[in-house]
């Protein structure tokens, strides 16, 4: 990628570079680039420098590293990102998401006049910026590998006190929702910490089944939504797939298990593309769907509008633009007795009604809603989530999974790297790591005896060709950041990180070398990965709720009992 900006500080301009990375699925971008960036006093502005345009879908290793670079300036990152650059170095000079209108115009008029007066201290005031910026910054830190005997300390059970408390505390008691009242995310790696520990479980059950009856729950369609804004990506409905599969098997729930039903049905239905692919999102633009509770309830039959107001809480006005979404807010057992019906038949009406209302929303969204191609690791996250063994039962449909994987997998090495302004920035690496997981999925997936074999050695060969050696681990924890590098290399704002995909991809590998009797690869993991757990849990537990991607890993690992041969010896002593 490094011969893209090559060819872009090659033209020979002397204007300001103005680079956009737009979110094409994210309608406040949508929302900005109408109403700030294409308004009338921006026009003759906007002349004087050299734009340039990327969609994030389009150009994630890009967009990742543009990301970077606006961090290292100590600006949170996000959508529509915009960053300036000297046209000579490709230095950064300034960078923001989304200003409005007044301080979009002020900025670009402060950036003319002092490009025009003073060029040089626009570079120096930058490099001042990401050095202060670093100085603050505790991912910056070298996060050297830790000794054996710090390692074995940092693997007790006492470590989790300092993420599990505060944990604890940020939990909804009302929408098992965690983190602050208006963050958007859902932590699903938050929820596996608590399920996979005994002691949390019952506290990760009762979280994640009131997250299943709230308004963060699409309980017409299957999936989740974004808190605050009503979207449903990609990337976040994998994973909070694979977070129900999980849960539903712990805890052998009837409830968890037909919401990760619906939820697989809703990814399918909602993302899916029947020529093969994945949309990144829906749209949260405002009307995209626009139905209240009284029409909504007048596409039912006369019968059927008691037990879906009942069930589904329609009492008052229903609007993706207003605060309120269809929620489960009883349960099928004592409805039936409110209502004086036999359960049976009450879950047959309410699955007829489901249908019913869930084709009159169709009928009220948008004429062309927002669907961008999604980009490589919301795929890969889908792709793994969708695999799981024993839960896939179209042949067919799984053909196709496994060909856009193996399309992925191709395709990987394609965009591994970028630079900007001189700085080396890598990509890949988090994909690289969800497409091992993907692999090893899909080597765990039947077929008739003659072929298992084989099919199982393929696609471990693709996993094993991702991961390469366990000891390829540079400067710790953040093996993949060069320079101050993305946020996301450690943790992003739903926990899931750079660190924590390596550590379950090896996991997954390791569980898999267990299950095929690899002994020699058993013994070499458990000599190698606790020390790496251990090197990633003293970055993550700073990082509260962003490191819950670690934690689980942690977790996780204690319990496919990866530390115990690490810990014999220190045991015997």
């Amino acid at each position: 990628m490094a011969k893209f900006f090559d060819r872009l500080f090659q033209r020979g301009s002397d204007r300001l570079i103005w680079l956009r990375v737009r979110a094409p699925s994210c309608a406040a971008a949508e929302t900005w680039r109408r109403e700030v960036l294409e308004a009338a006093p921006l026009r003759d502005l906007r002349k004087r420098f050299l734009e340039i345009d990327i969609s994030r879908d389009e150009r994630p290793e890009l967009d990742a590293a543009a990301q970077s670079v606006l961090q290292s300036l100590g600006e949170r990152s996000g959508w529509p990102l915009q960053l300036f650059l000297d046209p000579g170095s490709g230095a950064p000079v300034f960078g923001c998401t989304s200003p409005d209108l007044v301080s979009c115009e002020r900025i670009l008029r402060h950036l003319l006049v002092a490009r025009e007066s003073s060029p040089g201290e626009l570079t120096s005031q930058a490099e001042e910026a990401r050095q202060a910026a670093r100085a603050r910054d505790p991912l910056c830190r070298q996060w050297p590998r830790v000794s054996s005997a710090e390692a074995r300390e940092i693997l007790s059970g006492a470590s989790l006190a300092s993420f599990l408390t505060p944990l604890n505390q940020s939990l909804d008691p009302l929408t098992g929702g965690l983190g602050p009242t208006a963050d958007a995310f859902l932590y699903p790696q938050a929820y596996e910490v608590l399920l996979r520990r005994p002691e949390t479980l019952r506290v990760g059950q009762a979280a994640l089944e009131r997250l299943a009856r709230s308004e963060s729950c699409d309980v017409l369609g299957g999936g989740f939504f974004r808190s605050t804004d009503g979207s449903k990506l990609l990337g976040e409905n994998a994973e909070m797939l694979e977070l129900l599969d999980l849960a539903a098997k712990i805890t052998r729930a009837p409830f968890l298990t037909l919401t990760a039903a619906e939820a697989r049905a809703g990814l399918l239905r909602d993302f899916w593309h029947a020529s093969g692919g994945f949309a990144a999102g829906l749209s949260e633009a405002e009307g995209y769907y626009e139905w209240n509770a009284a029409d909504f309830l007048g596409s039912l039959e006369g019968p059927e509008r008691l037990p879906a107001q009942r069930f589904f809480g329609l009492t008052r006005e229903v609007s993706f633009g207003g605060d309120r979404r269809p929620r489960l807010v009883t349960d099928i057992a004592t409805l039936a007795t409110e209502l004086g019906l036999p359960p049976a038949d009450l879950q047959n009406q309410l699955a007829t009604i489901r249908r019913k209302l869930l084709a009159f929303r169709a009928t009220r969204s948008l004429k062309q809603p927002l669907r961008a191609p999604s980009a490589a690791l919301p795929t890969a996250l889908a792709l793994r989530a969708l695999l799981a063994p024993g839960l896939l039962e179209d042949g067919s449909l799984e053909a196709s999974l496994l060909l856009s994987l193996e399309t992925l997998v191709e395709e990987f090495s394609d965009r591994s790297r970028t630079t900007i302004g001189g700085r080396d920035f890598s990509a890949g690496n988090r994909l690289r790591w969800q497409l091992a997981r993907a692999c090893l999925a899909a080597a765990l997936l039947k077929r008739p005896p003659a072929e298992q074999s084989l099919h199982e050695k393929l696609w471990v060969a693709r996993a094993d060709g991702l991961l390469g050696d366990v000891t390829d681990v540079e400067g710790g924890v953040r093996g993949d950041t060069v320079f101050l590098g993305d946020r996301s290399d450690l943790a992003d704002f739903t926990g899931r990180s750079s660190a924590a995909l390596r550590m379950e991809a090896w996991l997954d590998r390791f569980e898999l070398a267990n299950r095929r009797q690899d002994f020699a690869r058993v013994a070499r993991l458990e000599a190698e990965l606790p020390n790496q757990v251990a090197s990633a849990m003293t970055a993550a537990r700073e990082l509260g709720l962003a490191g819950a991607g670690v934690y689980a890993s942690f977790v996780r690992a204690g319990a496919c009992g990866l530390f115990r041969a690490f810990q014999e010896p220190h045991a015997r002593a």
